[in-house]
């Protein structure tokens, strides 16, 4: 038996109609239903994500604390991956545009978005700290001062998928979810990440702020 999905995903499709042939089909003993083709293909996949996110979330982790030795830093970075998610999800939402394996991949994909910009403005600010301005000048001049690369980079991420998301044409149904993901998660990135990164330094990074209240040679 064969049959196909339009306007609806195919996942909570085969759940319904997994559902109805139980109520109304009643299988003698032995006899199993297997729903295959593109569902068992959509399931595969589903398991090879639940290893690919978490693996990629660790070895981000893993890359920024080896070139930032700090765990706070790594966890001020990271955190802007949440804020990432929250954009692609309500950009799903709002086209009404169903989760998929190819959305998946998009937000795979905006980790990275999230983390470049993260770490574009996280060590431009201790290297204004390293250099001698006070610790509060050093976020503000930071934040300054690298705003128009990152709203750069995560426009152009933007802007370059859009053809992709709003496309109709034959073979878009699988790319536009990627797509709509990355331009929600890269516009929350632009916007949310600007306010949340400064703040999150200010109030993780004690050590530097102590440190600029030390009387000069406390440490002798």
């Amino acid at each position: 038996m064969r049959f196909s999905v339009r306007g609806r995903d195919l996942e909570s499709t085969v759940d319904d109609a997994k559902a109805r042939v139980a109520r109304q089909v009643r299988l003698p003993e032995g006899v199993h239903l297997q729903w295959a083709g593109e569902y068992g293909e959509l399931q595969a996949a589903n398991r090879r994500l639940m290893v690919v996110v978490p693996f990629a979330l660790i070895l981000i982790a893993g890359v920024l604390y080896g070139s930032t030795t700090s765990l706070i830093d790594t966890f001020v970075i990271m955190a802007q991956i949440p804020v990432a998610c929250v954009g692609g999800i309500l950009a799903l939402l709002i086209t009404h545009t169903t989760f998929s394996v190819s959305a998946a991949v998009g937000f795979v994909s905006i980790f990275g978005i999230a983390v470049m910009d993260g770490i574009l403005l996280s060590f431009y600010i201790r290297q204004l700290w390293d250099e001698g301005h006070p610790f509060v000048e050093s976020i503000i001049m930071g934040s300054d001062r690298r705003l128009r690369a990152t709203m750069m980079t995560d426009l152009v991420d933007a802007l370059g998928l859009l053809p992709a998301a709003i496309s109709t044409r034959i073979g878009a149904q699988t790319q536009r979810p990627l797509a709509i993901v990355v331009i929600g998660g890269a516009l929350a990135i632009m916007v949310l990440t600007r306010i949340l990164q400064p703040v999150l330094i200010y109030l993780c990074r004690r050590d530097m702020r102590l440190a600029e209240l030390e009387p000069p040679g406390a440490e002798a």
